[in-house]
């Protein structure tokens, strides 16, 4: 089968300094600071993210009905992946707002602010449908939204010292059965929000589109702090791939190890298509982001000083 090819490569992404905005971009569509992130900790240079990120829809459907939509913004230094439940209408619309709603700054949401952060996506939501010409089988439905499982983290501009060594602080947020993975030493230190394959199920908490549909929400959403240190590696995955990774941890095995080897699409596709033939990953809209830091130490010279290239992979879906 000729699948489309929608691989984002691994690149070494220089993180933008906040306080001092300004840009070279002459031969990038992303936007680059014109040098290394400026660090209180003596000696640091600059701090890159090294991302890689897939996205393949489920086996017997077109790209155009992928719900899962994957993402980043260098500049926020956000990275999120959401899924739209296949149950309910225009859900990728849905997905792909509430991600472009994080990256884009916003206000950092949590269960105190969710209601209020949901507002604007909702408006969009609501006005990219063309109310009247939709089709019959969808006017009962739409009656009740749109909806998708979020989840998404935020690393710090700065690093910090912690224990001796540079970090990174980090929060996270999550609604739903996207999940988050943070590997240090060879070792699974936060599942988050989901720690055991079998919580899986039909029937998670979502994000509804419509401003009536989500209740409950401030006991929906979960947060997450932490420090990203040296040599940390965090996942982002849609709920096929993130109970695929618990049932092989909880197996006995380091899945992380496994997805290292993902380095192109086409690697992707192979590994998720002998997953969901041999049963262990189920077919299902599929999403996985890789991630890690480089810590550069070093004085501040010219050498350090040039951007690195960059090209803008635009929101993942």
């Amino acid at each position: 089968m000729a699948w489309k090819n929608i691989f984002k490569s691994l690149k070494k992404h220089e993180i933008p300094d906040s306080d001092n905005p300004e840009i070279s971009n002459e031969n990038t569509s992303r936007k680059q600071s014109s040098g290394p992130e400026e660090s209180p900790v003596a000696g640091a240079s600059s701090v890159h993210a090294n991302v890689r990120s897939f996205v393949l829809q489920k086996e017997g459907n077109s790209v155009e009905e992928c719900e899962d939509t994957i993402d980043f913004s260098l500049e926020s230094r956000r990275f999120a992946v959401s899924d739209g439940a296949t149950e309910s209408v225009f859900s990728d619309f849905w997905s792909q707002n509430l991600v472009r709603q994080f990256l884009s700054g916003s206000e950092f949401p949590t269960a105190d602010n969710f209601q209020d952060w949901l507002v604007p996506v909702q408006e969009e939501w609501k006005n990219q449908i063309d109310w009247d010409n939709l089709p019959w089988f969808t006017e009962q439905k739409i009656k009740y939204g749109a909806y998708a499982a979020f989840a998404g983290i935020e690393f710090s501009s700065r690093t910090q010292l912690d224990e001796g060594r540079e970090s990174l602080f980090f929060k996270a947020v999550a609604v739903g059965d996207c999940c988050m993975f943070q590997i240090r030493d060879d070792s699974l230190i936060h599942s988050f929000p989901i720690k055991d394959s079998h919580a899986f199920d039909n029937q998670p908490h979502l994000l509804s589109s419509s401003p009536g549909g989500n209740p409950h929400l401030q006991n929906q959403v979960f947060n997450l702090s932490g420090n990203c240190l040296p040599g940390d590696k965090f996942i982002l995955a849609s709920d096929a791939m993130a109970c695929w990774f618990l049932s092989q941890f909880e197996a006995g095995e380091r899945p992380w190890e496994t997805l290292e080897f993902l380095n192109e699409q086409i690697d992707f596709e192979v590994f998720v298509m002998t997953q969901r033939h041999e049963g262990w990953l189920k077919n299902d809209d599929t999403a996985l982001m890789i991630l890690s830091w480089d810590f550069h130490q070093g004085s501040n010279s010219d050498s350090n000083n040039k951007p690195s290239n960059s090209t803008d992979p635009g929101l993942m879906s």
